[in-house]
C-alpha cells in the first residue's frame, strides 16, 4: 500500500518535472514564424535519446506523459489543468509536426490521436464520478468548480482533436466507439456563415 502510493507519487513528480522542464521549448506562440517553430522541434528532437529510449518524436513521448497525468491527478488538483493547458498544446504542435512532415512520423502521431481520445475519455469519465459524488455531498463548491471546469477542457481538447484529425480517427476508432464520438461532437461544431 504504501510503498505503492509512494512510487505513484515518485513517478507522477517526476513526469511534471519532465513536463515543465520542456515547456520552454513547446510554450513559444503557435503562431509564431516557421522559423520558431522548427527551431523549437529541433532543439526537443535532441534530447530524446537522453531522456529514453526512441519510442518516436519527442512530440509523442512526451505526448503520453502528459497522458500519463491526466489519468493520475486528481480533477481537483490545480496540476490537472495546468496538464490540460500543456496537452492542448502538444497536441497542437502534433498536428504542425504531422502536417509538415513527408516519412513515417504522421503514422506515429496518429496512434497519439487514438490514445488521446480514450484518455481524454478515461479522464472525463473519472470527472463526471467526482462531480456526481460532491453534488450529493453538497459540499466542495470550489471542487466542482475545479471539475466542472476541467470537463470543459477535455471536451474542448476532444473537440478540436475531431475536427483537426477527424478522418483518422474514423479509420482507427471501433465503428461504435467512432459513431458516438461523432454523434456527440458533431452538434458542438459551429456552422459556417
Amino acid at each position: 500500500g504504501d510503498i505503492n502510493e509512494s512510487c505513484r507519487h515518485g513517478c507522477v513528480a517526476l513526469a511534471f518535472q519532465a513536463l515543465s522542464f520542456l515547456d520552454i521549448f513547446f510554450a513559444l506562440n503557435l503562431e509564431s514564424s516557421e522559423v520558431g517553430k522548427y527551431t523549437a522541434l529541433v532543439l526537443t528532437g535532441s534530447y530524446e535519446s537522453r531522456l529514453s529510449v526512441s519510442q518516436g518524436p519527442l512530440l509523442a513521448s512526451i505526448t503520453r506523459l502528459s497522458f500519463f497525468l491526466l489519468v493520475m491527478l486528481d480533477p481537483c488538483h490545480g496540476a490537472f489543468g495546468h496538464n490540460l493547458i500543456r496537452l492542448r498544446r502538444y497536441l497542437k504542435w502534433c498536428y504542425i509536426l504531422s502536417n509538415q512532415s513527408k516519412d513515417t512520423l504522421p503514422n506515429t502521431l496518429d496512434g497519439v490521436y487514438v490514445s488521446a481520445v480514450y484518455f481524454m475519455y478515461e479522464s472525463a469519465e473519472k470527472c463526471n464520478g467526482l462531480y456526481e459524488v460532491a453534488v450529493k455531498d453538497f459540499s466542495g463548491y470550489k471542487q466542482r468548480q475545479k471539475m466542472l471546469l476541467n470537463g470543459r477542457g477535455l471536451r474542448e481538447i476532444l473537440l478540436e482533436l475531431y475536427i483537426e484529425k477527424h478522418d483518422i480517427l474514423q479509420l482507427q476508432l471501433p465503428r461504435n466507439s467512432f459513431k458516438n464520438m461523432n454523434a456527440m461532437l458533431s452538434r458542438c461544431i459551429p456552422k459556417a456563415g
